[in-house]
């Protein structure tokens, strides 16, 4: 910080909009944040396998609107635990694919 800078307490809602909709969020998924999330589980040596790619969605959802209380929310809390679902589901299958690249690698250069 600043040396002249203060700290200070707000009052009234600070409002934080980092998506311009839900299509707009369904993309940043999608582009940004489950490739970004593979690649990280990927270099830490995690392994996903299609049970965990079927069921990763569906847990996601349930954390979100069951256990963390998003049904109290109505349609946004719907929303949010939908697209927790998403990014865990693609996550997963994009990791997968990591996986199974670096297999096909492996067992090409065995045989070679």
């Amino acid at each position: 910080m600043d040396e002249d800078a203060r700290v200070q307490m707000l009052h009234g809602d600070l409002l934080h909009y980092s998506v311009h909709g839900a299509a707009h969020h369904h993309r940043m998924i999608g582009e940004r944040y489950a490739p970004l999330a593979a690649r990280q589980m990927f270099e830490r040596g995690r392994r996903t396998s299609p049970l965990q790619i079927a069921l990763a969605g569906p847990a996601a959802w349930a954390r979100s609107f069951l256990l963390k209380g998003g049904f109290r929310d109505g349609l946004a809390g719907f929303s949010i635990a939908s697209f927790a679902a998403h990014h865990a589901f693609l996550k997963h299958l994009l990791l997968w694919e990591r996986q199974q690249k670096k297999e096909s690698e492996v067992r090409s250069q065995k045989s070679e």
